[in-house]
C-alpha cells in the first residue's frame, strides 16, 4: 500500500506530460468597494465598460483559468496607472503608477493578489487603469501558467476611485503577526469578564469567517484535516516504522520538523536537489513541502490540489488543469489516500453511510485553510 504514496514519475512520452498547454486566460478582476467588519468587499471589474466607486486603498483579485506560474506573480506583471497615459508593457510603468506590495498567489482558488503599500492611496474621484501584462518574449514581465504558457493577450480594466477617503483602510497581507494576533486575542478573552463578548470581539481579526480554532487554523487540521494524510501506513511514524518519505503529519512539532522547509521527495532532482529553490528554471523542482509564506512554493499543497475530490464537482477546465499537474509536477497518487486510492480531506461516511462530503466543497474548504496557514508562515506555535 505503500506505493499509493509514490509511485514515481510519468514516461517521458507520456500523454500528460504537457502536450496540451492552453495559454493562461484572466477570468474575473475585482477592486474594493467597500469594507466590512475590516475586511474588504470586492466587485467586479469591466474590461468594456467603466466601474465607478472604487475605493482608494482599493486591493485587486486577479482570478486565472490555470494555474500560475510563482515566479511570474510579481509586481511587475501589472500597472496601475492614470488612464490618460499609455502603457503597453512593464517597461512603460513609470510616475505616476501607484506601488503595490508583494503580490499573494493562492493556487487553491488560481488567484492573485494585489495591495497597495500601506498608508498609499489613490486619487480621489480618478479614473484609473489596471494593465495586466502578456510576455511577449522569455525576457519580458507577465503572468504565465505553470508550465510557462503565457497570459493570452495584456487586459486592460478601467475604473473610478470615490470622492473621498473617508471609508479607506490599509489591506495588510498575510503574515506571521497577524497570525498569532487573534490566537493572542482569544487568548486574553480566558480572564475576561465577559468571555462570550470578549470572543465576539476578536472575531474581526479571525482569519475565516468560521474562525476555525479561535485563529489557530493549523487546530483545525490535526487531526481533523492533516489527520487525513496521518494514518498508517502514510505518513505517521509507528514503533516499528519510519514514516515514508520521512514526512510525519501526526503532531504539529512533526510537522515542523519533517515538511516545513525540507524538499519534498517526489521534486528532488538534480545537482543541490536536497535544497529548496523557489526560483529554479524549472517549475516544481527542488521545491518545499511547505514553504512558509509561500503557498505557490509549497509541494504538499500542489499533492492535495491534485486531488479531483478536495474540488467541487462539475469544473471541467479544473478536471483538465489537475491532470496537467499530474503530469508534469505532483508525482504519484494524489493526498491524502488510503489503501491505493484517493480520498478527499474530508471523506468517509457517517454512521448511517452517507458521504460526508459528496460534492467536495467541505474537502476545499479544508484545502483553503491549509493555504492560509502556509501564506501566514507555517506558524505551528504562536509562543516560539
Amino acid at each position: 500500500m505503500l506505493a499509493g504514496c509514490d509511485v514515481g514519475i510519468p514516461p517521458g512520452d507520456d500523454a500528460t506530460r504537457g502536450a496540451d498547454r492552453p495559454p493562461l486566460q484572466l477570468g474575473v478582476v475585482t477592486g474594493t468597494a467597500s469594507y466590512k467588519n475590516g475586511k474588504p468587499a470586492h466587485i467586479a471589474l469591466s474590461q468594456s465598460s467603466l466601474t465607478n466607486g472604487i475605493e482608494l486603498s482599493a486591493s485587486f483579485r486577479l482570478f486565472f483559468d490555470r494555474f500560475v506560474l510563482p515566479t511570474t506573480a510579481i509586481r511587475q506583471a501589472v500597472c496601475l496607472h492614470p488612464s490618460a497615459t499609455t502603457v503597453v508593457d512593464s517597461n512603460d510603468c513609470s510616475e505616476p503608477f501607484q506601488p503595490f506590495t508583494a503580490p499573494e498567489y493562492n493556487p487553491v482558488r488560481r488567484e492573485v493578489v494585489y495591495r497597495l503599500s500601506p498608508g498609499v492611496r489613490l486619487a480621489p474621484s480618478t479614473q484609473y487603469r489596471l494593465s495586466v501584462f502578456s510576455a511577449a518574449d522569455a525576457a519580458s514581465n507577465g503572468l504565465r501558467a505553470f508550465d510557462g504558457e503565457p497570459l493570452a493577450r495584456t487586459l486592460t480594466f478601467d475604473f473610478t476611485t470615490k470622492a473621498d477617503g473617508s471609508t479607506a483602510q490599509d489591506e495588510p497581507g498575510p503574515s506571521r503577526e497577524k497570525y498569532c494576533l487573534v490566537q493572542s486575542c482569544f487568548r486574553a478573552c480566558a480572564s475576561a469578564p465577559d468571555v462570550d463578548a470578549c470572543k465576539f470581539d476578536c472575531r474581526p481579526l479571525c482569519l475565516d469567517a468560521e474562525c476555525e480554532g479561535e485563529g489557530d487554523l493549523l487546530a483545525g487540521f490535526v487531526p481533523a484535516i492533516f489527520g487525513a494524510c496521518a494514518f498508517s501506513p502514510c505518513h505517521s511514524a509507528s514503533a516499528e516504522t519510519r514514516a515514508p518519505m520521512g514526512l510525519d503529519l501526526a503532531r504539529k512539532s512533526l510537522i515542523a520538523a519533517t515538511a516545513i522547509g525540507v524538499v519534498a521527495h517526489g521534486s528532488a532532482t538534480g545537482e543541490a536537489a536536497h535544497l529548496p529553490e523557489p526560483s529554479g528554471p524549472k517549475f516544481g523542482r527542488a521545491m518545499a513541502l511547505i514553504a512558509p509564506d509561500d503557498p505557490g512554493q509549497s509541494y504538499l499543497l500542489y499533492k492535495l490540489i491534485s486531488n479531483p475530490l478536495n474540488h467541487p464537482k462539475g469544473d471541467a477546465a479544473l478536471d483538465r488543469e489537475l491532470v496537467r499537474l499530474r503530469g508534469s509536477v505532483v508525482v504519484g497518487l494524489p493526498m491524502p489516500a488510503e489503501n491505493g486510492e484517493p480520498r478527499g480531506l474530508v471523506g468517509g461516511t457517517d454512521k448511517d453511510g452517507n458521504a460526508l462530503d459528496p460534492g467536495g466543497s467541505k474537502s476545499h474548504a479544508a484545502l483553503q485553510l491549509i493555504n492560509d496557514w502556509i501564506a501566514h508562515g507555517a506558524v505551528v506555535d504562536c509562543a516560539e
